[in-house]
């Protein structure tokens, strides 16, 4: 497994990943109910659609989702990559990266492909998996495999 400076760069990705989904995301608690107040006052229900489409487009397909898979794809190959041929065996290898490849397809549903949304959810699906079965197979690995408390720190 890589340690050090490559292992931060990993993490960076996956936090990255994290985030700009977070923020997607939040934006239907944190904006779009004073949007949605907003669209209840006949002068201002043009504004408020209009508002809600720009946060939908920038914050939700754009960032949340477009940058959030791409980000979610390069964290699982890179991780495959850091954790194959020392700790996970390679059958988890290749579900972490079929799960970066249908993940990856997301990127394209702004383009009007239909067949993208249902590939990028059972890409997700897989992912879920393969976080639980590498988080089993980390935690079960030996110490000396995974690195001493040390170098954990």
């Amino acid at each position: 497994m890589w340690r050090g400076k490559k292992a931060r760069q990993i993490a960076g990705v996956g936090v990255a990943a994290a985030a700009v989904q977070v923020i997607g995301l939040s934006r239907w608690v944190l904006l779009v109910p004073g949007v949605s107040a907003d669209a209840t006052v006949p002068s201002e229900t043009a504004d408020a659609h209009r508002t809600f489409e720009l946060l939908h487009t920038w914050l939700g397909t754009v960032l949340g989702e477009t940058i959030g898979y791409a980000l979610t794809a390069t964290f699982t190959v890179l991780a495959v990559i850091a954790t194959s041929g020392s700790i996970a065996p390679r059958w988890l290898g290749w579900l972490g990266y079929a799960a970066a490849v249908l993940i990856a397809t997301g990127v394209t549903v702004p383009l009007g492909l239909s067949d993208a949304g249902l590939t990028n959810f059972i890409g997700y699906v897989a992912w879920c998996l393969w976080l639980i079965a590498m988080a089993v197979v980390i935690w079960r690995a030996p110490m000396t495999t995974r690195g001493s408390r040390s170098e954990l720190r």
